[in-house]
């Protein structure tokens, strides 16, 4: 991403009302339907301009562009990874999310209910770590009575832009300057913005929605963790996952064939 295109996303983020994280508290969204989309970052302007009138931004310390960093957590043999490549209905993440911004860090479960909602539970911690405690696992336990020996598989980075809808439980979030690091190997998309609708309820309707189609852009089933492990982990099968896979290296870099090669 060039400094232009960033400042133009600034500049377009300056225009809309500003709301703080005590605001937006009714919005949190822990169990929700979700869309995601994937479009080149210098096209995110041109969604911002589009939908300014309907959404707010979320603001912390003078910033509406927010540093994230996660460790997710898997077994050995990449049970939770698997889960999900076959698009097992009942599924989870275990993580610990640091917010930069708000120097908050926490270890969260986001789990696929039937498939058709998100859900996540999460427990505020001082520090991100490498192994679990007691009430980590009591947690994930709690969850789920087959997952045993969680250790750290891959870290990501990126930065969000969070828009809240005035006039609706939404909340829509725009992802970029992806990085990912499997602790030995590192691959960053910094041309590539990943947009995801969060609702209560499923609404096709909505601004962000109905501008993301006019856009041409098209609903990607994307998961920071197994997109990131399928491209870094040689040792799991990744088939499911190539529509995705593909989207994001089109994406990212169409003008030139992809390094990734399937």
């Amino acid at each position: 991403m060039t400094n232009s295109v960033l400042d133009n996303i600034t500049q377009q983020i300056n225009a809309f009302h500003k709301v703080s994280l005590k605001d937006i508290s009714a919005s949190a969204l822990l169990n929700r339907t979700d869309k995601k989309f994937l479009l080149p970052v210098e096209r995110i302007p041109e969604l911002l301009r589009s939908i300014a009138p309907y959404y707010s931004v979320l603001n912390i310390s003078g910033k509406s562009i927010h540093p994230y960093e996660t460790i997710y957590f898997d077994t050995p043999d990449f049970k939770l990874y698997k889960e999900h490549h076959i698009g097992k209905p009942n599924r989870m993440k275990i993580r610990y999310r640091r917010y930069v911004t708000g120097d908050e860090v926490f270890f969260e479960i986001k789990h696929k209910l039937g498939g058709l909602r998100t859900g996540k539970t999460r427990i505020p911690r001082k520090m991100m770590v490498f192994e679990l405690s007691h009430a980590e696992w009591d947690l994930v336990h709690t969850n789920s009575k087959g997952i045993y020996g969680l250790e750290r598989k891959l870290n990501t980075t990126f930065e969000r832009i969070t828009l809240i809808n005035k006039e609706q439980v939404e909340r829509v979030t725009i992802d970029i300057s992806l990085q990912f690091d499997n602790f030995n190997k590192h691959i960053a998309y910094p041309n590539t913005a990943i947009v995801e609708v969060k609702q209560n309820s499923l609404n096709t309707q909505s601004p962000a929605t109905r501008q993301l189609h006019s856009m041409g852009c098209k609903q990607c089933s994307f998961s920071k963790y197994a997109i990131g492990t399928a491209l870094l982990e040689q040792s799991v099968k990744h088939n499911l996952l190539k529509p995705a896979i593909l989207q994001l290296q089109r994406t990212e870099n169409a003008h030139r064939a992809s390094d990734y090669h399937i």
